[in-house]
This record gives structure tokens, C-alpha cells and sequence, in this order.
């Protein structure tokens, strides 16, 4: 699958770099399309997942709530923790 290495270094490289802003721009075009692009369930989780960290450190958490919600509602099966977004004040100790 050659098409998902090659967005895979492309959007490491401004991320590697710190350019959250840039890699924030690239993600939010190229993540909706993995699924076309290629690549295993753990590497498209794994853009996401870096999405999600560019959102948060580029001031955009809001979007980061609203992605986690949307990807909770698409897969009620998968335990996310997500009860922690009820509570932002919840303690984890004793969750583990």
C-alpha cells in the first residue's frame, strides 16, 4: 500500500517538526480518506490519534470533544473511557 507510507512520512515530518498547525491542516484532509488510502485499522487509529494530539496543542479541543464523541457514537462497543468527558473532574484512580 504504497499511497498510506507515503501520507504516513509526509504528515510525520511536519508533526516531527512541531508544525502542529501544518500537520493539524494535513490531517484534517487526509484522515477522512484513509479508509481509501490503505493501511491497517492500527495505523488509519494511529492518524487519528495524532489528529487528536495536533487539536489539542493547536488550541482546538472543542473539535478534539466533538471527534471523540463522533467516533464513540460509530462504535458503542469500544470502551474508550468516555465517561471521563462527563466528569472532566473524575479522579482515575481506581479505574485502572
Amino acid at each position: 500500500m504504497q499511497p498510506f507510507l507515503d501520507l504516513h512520512y509526509l504528515y510525520a515530518l511536519d508533526y516531527a517538526r512541531r508544525d502542529y498547525e501544518g500537520a493539524n491542516g494535513d490531517l484534517a484532509t487526509a484522515t477522512p480518506r484513509l479508509q481509501k488510502t490503505g493501511g491497517s485499522h492500527a495505523q488509519r487509529d494511529l492518524f487519528v490519534q495524532t489528529w487528536l494530539d495536533t487539536l489539542f496543542r493547536t488550541n482546538r479541543g472543542g473539535e478534539a470533544v466533538a471527534m471523540l464523541e463522533a467516533r464513540a457514537k460509530a462504535r458503542p462497543n469500544v470502551s474508550y473511557g468516555f465517561g471521563l468527558l462527563a466528569d472532566p473532574g473524575a479522579s482515575l484512580s481506581g479505574s485502572i
